[in-house]
């Protein structure tokens, strides 16, 4: 996975986030089942808070594209369509 982030277009950290994984899951380049970065590394790797990408993983998972599996991790859903 990766993510880039523009710290100066004024679109919050957590959209960035949120909109770039959406469009690697609906492109296929990350596939079902497979599991995200953790937010720890994530957070780590783009130099942000961890709070930041944990927002978004959460939002992500309400709308549906990752699904969380206690004590192993977030992965791609599968998508239904």
């Amino acid at each position: 996975m990766l993510l880039e982030i523009d710290h100066h277009s004024g679109q919050p950290i957590y959209r960035q986030v949120i909109d770039q994984i959406r469009q690697q899951i609906m492109a296929g380049q990350m596939r079902q089942g497979e599991q995200l970065v953790t937010v720890r590394d994530l957070a780590a790797q783009l130099r942000v808070n961890p709070m930041t990408i944990s927002k978004a993983y959460a939002l992500l998972e309400v709308e549906g594209l990752l699904e969380r599996r206690r004590g192993i991790g977030l992965f791609v859903a599968q998508i239904r369509g």
